[in-house]
């Protein structure tokens, strides 16, 4: 141990007598480093953020889309599927009546909420939704009471608000009770959500939500966004297969789905949409490692070129380290660990770097968890030293092969 610490000592002498070579071949390693801790920090803080947004809503919960929640591109087998109407989301309730819940939503954005002369910018967004939204998706209000059974059944003008919009409307004041216009249209405010904060850096809090029916069938929104979404309750976490199994094949027979066509609608689960996400984030990770890797590369060449020239200046030392009897692997362990603690000194800035530039990059985007990938840390800890010794194992070769005789006379 005592000799590891002398050739440590020496190795950080010589380094110290080169301050600006030292300076250049540590910059090259920490950018490599930099470039591997940086992006994978910002994708674990990202990956961190989809999966408590995902797991919010619970872990029972199967969700019925007409098209999948994470897509890459509107291929034909997207753009040709028709919306899910009012009409299928409540033969689907019916189909599981007293077994499963099913909460139902339908949404667009882009509409102003005014009362007397406050109104709110037009980034609310407007949700249609039955009774059952709120008990399955764990959704309860501060104020007031939630859109009941009756509400959906009578089509009531009736809403509930989000907290941000409640408090740009009506600030400390008590809204329930309150008319407000959408579209000049007067609605009842019957309750104030409980705040459901900002993940991912968007509130989610600037909403108004209305009776289905009355979404649906009074406002009278088309498209796309009148497509109906469902959560269904499954009884208990173990039995998410089966009711997945079941839920399609009631989809099926309601959407008119003939035998051998493929689904026209997604049936999905907290599980199946982290896989779909995890995907995505493990090419984003190949595609920074690849991006370190090759910076790391370009510093090992950089890294032995600097070596080679250490070793041509420090011949005469060496040839009088020799001539006191100093051992060819002796030599060549000394400008190996020199090599290799070059290499760590470039991965700790590195990693000191990385880190807050990775969490900081993706807080400017979105407020998200402070990440630290452990795992990345400690293998770019591993890489560099691979890296000090692959690299550096020529120069330290010959330094230890020079004849003490040449390298003492060395001009």
């Amino acid at each position: 141990m005592s000799w590891l610490i002398e050739q440590i000592r020496s190795a950080l002498l010589a380094l110290k007598a080169s301050p600006l070579r030292s300076f250049f071949t540590v910059f090259t390693i920490a950018i490599g480093v930099f470039t591997l801790i940086a992006t994978k920090t910002a994708i674990q803080t990202l990956d961190n953020s989809i999966n408590n947004v995902i797991s919010s809503m619970g872990s029972q919960v199967i969700r019925v889309n007409y098209l999948p929640s994470v897509r890459f591109s509107d291929g034909d087998e997207y753009r040709n599927r028709k919306p899910i109407t009012l009409k299928q989301a409540n033969d689907l309730q019916e189909a599981f009546s007293g077994s499963m819940r099913v909460g139902m939503s339908s949404a667009t954005w882009g509409k102003s909420v005014q009362y007397y002369s406050r109104t709110t910018q037009r980034e609310n967004r407007f949700i249609g939704v039955n009774h059952d939204y709120f008990s399955v998706l764990n959704l309860d209000v501060g104020e007031g009471r939630v859109i009941s059974e009756e509400d959906v059944l009578f089509s009531r003008a009736v809403v509930v608000l989000g907290l941000d919009v409640a408090t740009v409307l009506f600030g400390e004041e008590n809204a329930v009770g309150k008319d407000v216009k959408i579209d000049n249209r007067s609605y009842r405010v019957i309750g104030v959500a409980k705040t459901r904060g900002t993940p991912m850096g968007q509130s989610l809090d600037k909403f108004v939500m209305l009776p289905i029916t009355y979404f649906v069938n009074v406002l009278g929104y088309t498209g796309r966004a009148r497509t109906v979404d469902m959560y269904v309750e499954s009884p208990s976490e173990e039995l998410i297969p089966l009711a997945v199994d079941e839920i399609t094949g009631a989809m099926r027979g309601i959407r008119n789905v003939q035998p051998g066509e493929d689904n026209d609608f997604e049936v999905e689960t907290n599980e199946s949409v982290i896989d779909q996400f995890s995907g995505f984030i493990s090419n984003l990770e190949m595609v920074g490692l690849v991006c370190g890797l090759m910076a790391l590369l370009a510093a090992g060449i950089g890294i032995m070129n600097i070596m080679l020239v250490i070793v041509r200046e420090r011949t005469r030392e060496i040839g009088v380290r020799k001539a006191v009897g100093a051992k060819n692997g002796t030599i060549l362990m000394q400008f190996l660990i020199e090599a290799v603690i070059v290499c760590q000194i470039g991965a700790l800035a590195g990693v000191a770097t990385g880190i807050p530039a990775g969490n900081l990059a993706m807080n400017m985007l979105i407020e998200v968890e402070t990440a630290i990938p452990v795992e990345w840390v400690v293998g770019s800890g591993l890489i560099c030293t691979v890296i000090g010794i692959t690299f550096g194992l020529w120069p330290a070769w010959k330094a230890a092969r020079l004849a003490p005789v040449e390298a003492l006379t060395f001009d």
